[in-house]
């Protein structure tokens, strides 16, 4: 079994460290607390640091670039590219993502400044010192990049506001982050999705969402065979080699007298040294080939994903850029880039896709801009196209939020798609509510938002990420702040089902009202910390809601283990947005760390360090699913909140009971500390015993 995080004793704190001028962070397990102690000459002097810095950034950047893309034009394009995604390969039995030194940016970065020129030939083999000059240079860009980013606005006269703080954080997590969901679940959402449009995505695109998808899982298994084929052939003939080298020194003849040569040069190096040397002789001639190994051909792709050749040289055509097709402008890391939205590269008949990751997460994109007419990227789609593929989303969202909540409650009663009647201004208006659902003394409103967030908010515009969080995330805490507020007011709150029954809520039943949104769009630099952009002023008065991306939500409906624990989960979840100064990736760390410390920061809430921040708890979840997708080998299970087994079997048959109230013991029970839990556990054993 893989080693479970929530049986390993909790690390003890680390000693404090200066990470900047007054600046003290101090890890406690996977906890970053960070504390600013400055006096004002630190500040003053890091404030100048920081403005030169920035000031000379453009100039230095330019300079750099310019030198690294001559060192590029000396390699094969192919080859060279090749090499540089073997840092993507991750082992699934052993991948931790806070160890994984993450390069996709780096591999992204380097192919657009390949796709500025034309497709260099090169001279000279991608290997030994070349690499390794290679790979400092774009480190030290990209790490320069992000701290150009990162430090905006700091010592300007005007103090930025929280909307230049997510200009700042949007960027660079679109720089760092991919990809914020597991495969195999966006393979489901696809299909479903664009399954019912398949006869126009063939007759206008020429394939269909499962041509899409069987090509891009042939394009990771097609690599990774032709990589760990050709590994172990080069490990073969390294072998033979060897020994033939060492027939050689015995008798001095050899059949090969391409071999002679390098079997003399071999017989001037002392003993120890000769297997590393046929080692990297070998290695060099491997890493060489990968340009061709890596690359392909339509048909190849056609013959190794079982899709007719047709339909995949027009996959091929719709997300593919040239060589030569990234402006000269370019220079330094982007945001967003072409790649994201086209991530194969073409030169004469061959393909290459740098970073495999990119294009699953490209699809729904490149389609849904194929798709609306506004975007004018198709010629032949129409508005009722456009409507009809609307309406599948926003209902595909509405349903599968609900049958995620109702998983995770399971006894829980869902209405869906309800209205009411109010009155606003001594005038009746009419509401409406995506979903109710009814758990105990609990009560959740739940609005679905299925819009885009588009690139040019991803890519930090300010304005375009005020609007568009107002159009996913705001204007569905109104409508669920709505149906709250009337449920309140109410005497006996009244629903109109689309059965035409009515629902009559008698309040007294319930303690509890939770407000949850979902987007379809992943949103986590903006909703995994609602407190934070709380203060763009988007959000009427009252509690913040729960915004969970459906990614999140299914990942978390699935690891719940009894339906209190959500209940008790969104308790702590929605007290972080009381302590502002807690931070996290996103919502699958608050879970993580739910399961694993209890999410308990109230300590924090009028005292401590200055920012919480929270380090990745999803290794567990990576586990589970790497499994699941058939990627690794070892079994594991999805992470359980630790409690002595007594303890939890009290949980699980108070949970189980029939007893109106059965939830909110479990809660109480599960505000217990560890300490609490074990001797409630050892208590109850003994009394059992006597």
């Amino acid at each position: 079994m893989a080693k479970n995080k929530n049986k390993t004793k909790k690390k003890p704190a680390s000693k404090p460290m200066a990470i900047g001028p007054g600046i003290v962070a101090q890890n406690f397990g996977r906890w970053n607390v960070v504390q600013s102690k400055r006096n004002l000459e630190e500040q003053a002097a890091l404030v100048e640091t920081t403005k030169q810095f920035r000031q000379k950034f453009p100039k230095e950047m330019a300079e750099k670039v310019s030198h690294l893309e001559e060192l590029l034009a000396k390699h094969n394009s192919f080859e060279l590219l090749a090499n540089c995604t073997l840092g993507l390969f991750i082992n699934p039995e052993t991948y931790d993502e806070p160890t994984h030194e993450h390069r996709d940016a780096l591999v992204e970065y380097v192919t657009l400044l390949c796709l500025k020129k034309p497709f260099s030939c090169g001279k000279e083999p991608f290997a030994g010192q070349a690499y390794e000059d290679i790979m400092v240079r774009l480190e030290e860009i990209i790490g320069k990049t992000i701290w150009f980013y990162g430090l905006e606005g700091m010592g300007e006269a005007t103090p930025s506001t929280r909307l230049d703080d997510l200009h700042r954080e949007t960027i660079t997590a679109e720089l760092l982050i991919r990809n914020p969901g597991y495969p195999h679940h966006l393979d489901q959402v696809l299909k479903a999705l664009f399954q019912p449009f398949d006869s126009w995505l063939q007759d206008n695109l020429g394939f269909t969402i499962v041509d899409l998808l069987t090509i891009d899982k042939a394009v990771r298994d097609l690599v990774n065979k032709r990589f760990h084929d050709g590994r172990q052939i080069a490990h073969a003939l390294e072998k033979q080699f060897h020994s033939e080298f060492e027939e050689f020194r015995k008798s001095g003849h050899t059949d090969s007298e391409h071999h002679r040569i390098y079997f003399e040069m071999l017989k001037t190096l002392p003993p120890n040294q000769v297997g590393r040397a046929v080692a990297d002789l070998h290695a060099v001639s491997f890493f060489t080939r990968l340009g061709k190994e890596f690359s392909f051909t339509a048909a190849e792709l056609a013959e190794a994903s079982n899709v007719g050749v047709e339909r995949v040289k027009a996959a091929l055509s719709v997300f593919s850029l040239q060589f030569g097709s990234v402006e000269a402008g370019f220079l330094w890391p982007m945001a967003n880039h072409p790649l994201k939205q086209k991530p194969f590269i073409q030169h004469d008949d061959r393909f290459m896709c740098p970073n495999s990751k990119l294009f699953a997460w490209a699809i729904r994109p490149m389609l849904e801009r194929l798709l609306n007419p506004d975007t004018k990227a198709f010629s032949k789609t129409t508005k009722d196209v456009w409507s009809k593929y609307s309406d599948k989303r926003a209902d595909f969202l509405e349903n599968e939020s609900l049958r995620l909540l109702s998983l995770a409650l399971r006894r829980a009663t869902v209405y869906q798609n309800l209205k009411y009647e109010f009155e606003h201004e001594g005038q009746k208006e009419a509401g409406e509510l995506d979903g109710l659902v009814i758990f105990d003394k609990t009560l959740m409103l739940v609005e679905a938002k299925a819009g885009v967030f588009p690139l040019k908010a991803r890519a930090g515009f300010r304005d375009a990420i005020r609007e568009n969080l107002k159009k996913l995330v705001a204007e569905a805490h109104e409508q669920a702040l709505s149906a709250k507020t009337f449920i309140e007011v109410s005497e006996k709150p009244n629903f109109q089902l689309t059965n035409g029954k009515s629902l009559i809520l008698d309040k007294r039943e319930f303690e509890r009202i939770f407000m949850i949104v979902v987007t379809l769009e992943p949103l986590d630099i903006f909703c995994a910390n609602l407190h934070q952009t709380a203060e763009l002023g988007l959000f009427p008065t009252g509690e913040l809601p729960w915004v969970i991306q459906f990614f999140d939500l299914r990942v978390i409906a699935e690891s719940i283990e009894f339906p209190s624990q959500l209940i008790h989960y969104l308790q702590r979840r929605l007290r972080v947005n009381r302590i502002k100064k807690l931070e996290a990736h996103d919502d699958l760390d608050w879970f993580g760390c739910y399961l694993s410390d209890g999410l308990i920061f109230d300590q924090y809430e009028n005292a401590g360090p200055d920012v919480l921040r929270l380090g990745s708890f999803t290794t567990d979840f990576d586990d589970y699913y790497f499994y699941e997708q058939g990627i690794r080998k070892t079994p594991t299970e999805l992470p359980r909140q630790k409690m002595p087994d007594l303890f939890r079997k009290v949980v699980l048959a108070i949970d189980a009971s029939a007893i109106k109230g059965n939830s909110e013991a479990v809660s109480v029970l599960l505000d217990f500390d560890d300490k609490a839990r074990k001797q409630f556990a050892e208590t109850l054993g003994r009394q059992l015993s006597e």
